[in-house]
């Protein structure tokens, strides 16, 4: 196992060895060499280079694998081929004839190109269904319009009436402010957009704004990344209701988040852990592609 961040072995050079080297080569390793518990040798590898390529010896046999085969995941075929993402998604496939997968024939690469984007995109409609998702991924609409379809959400469940009390909505890392503006340019609805001045929701941000945060109609986050769970502890805090589209588990950033005795890594997770914050969050799908679950609490 090479690990980066050690010796010289950036995450640049570990990436291009793994592309020089193939299963039957002979390589060359420069390091030292210890002795561990239980007799197991470790080598500090300074340097790894090949000395025999198995494919140039033996350009017409396969190497024997005795360990199980790596499995690659949402391959997509053409002509009965795996085809390289790399190649076919922007024509920059560093391998080149060394390439495991392939590429097909130079002057064939438009129209292969085509039909891989075309089953690309179909694939990466049916990774984004979500187990309880009701909604045909074919008849979604494009995440472009994902701020125009969950305001149109919110206006439906909660009204333009009690959106417009107090301060309004509080949109909460909005990013440009595509929610905002179909609130407030679209149907008069007084927004407040919180990204980026402040990285996170915290009480600093409440307790600076407290007559904003107290007197809002409804806290919202599409999509809001790392602030996700902020946005509901903040509103049950407030006793204010809310709605979120979450998105990225960001396990790395908060490790510690448990849910039924389990670290919350995936996505299904995260999603049960929110909603056993409270009894009445409840949970709606939307119609565009990509993380479309929305929990709210009325």
């Amino acid at each position: 196992m090479f690990r980066a961040g050690e010796a010289e072995w950036t995450k640049e050079r570990l990436t291009q060895l793994n592309w020089d080297i193939h299963i039957g080569d002979i390589v060359v390793i420069s390091g030292t060499a210890k002795l561990e518990d239980g007799g197991r040798i470790l080598v500090v590898a300074s340097s790894c280079i090949v000395k025999e390529s198995w494919k140039t010896s033996h350009p017409a046999d396969e190497p024997t694998v005795r360990a199980s085969k790596q499995a690659y995941s949402h391959l997509i075929q053409l002509r009965g081929f795996n085809a390289c993402k790399f190649h076919f998604s922007n024509g920059s496939c560093d391998r080149g004839q060394l390439c495991h997968f392939w590429h097909g024939p130079l002057e064939d690469y438009k129209l292969l190109r085509d039909e891989w984007l075309q089953k690309r995109a179909e694939q990466k409609r049916e990774l984004a269904l979500l187990v309880d998702d009701p909604l045909d991924p074919h008849s979604k609409e494009l995440k472009s319009q994902r701020a125009r379809i969950f305001t149109d959400w919110l206006v439906e469940q909660y009204g333009v009436a009690r959106l417009q009390e107090g301060s309004g909505v509080i949109d909460v890392a909005g990013g440009k402010g595509d929610v905002s503006f179909e609130l407030w340019l679209r149907r008069d609805i007084p927004t407040t957009l919180i990204d980026p001045m402040m990285a996170e929701l915290n009480d600093d941000l409440i307790a600076a704004h407290d007559p904003l945060f107290r007197s809002c109609s409804i806290v919202v986050g599409m999509h809001p990344d790392e602030a996700t769970e902020a946005i509901v502890d903040a509103a049950l805090a407030m006793n204010k209701p809310f709605a979120i589209v979450p998105c990225c588990v960001m396990s790395r950033l908060f490790p510690t988040r448990a849910c039924n005795e389990m670290k919350v890594a995936t996505y299904e997770t995260f999603v049960t852990y929110l909603k056993a914050k409270h009894p009445g969050i409840q949970s709606a799908f939307l119609p565009f592609g990509g993380r479309n679950q929305v929990l709210y609490l009325l």
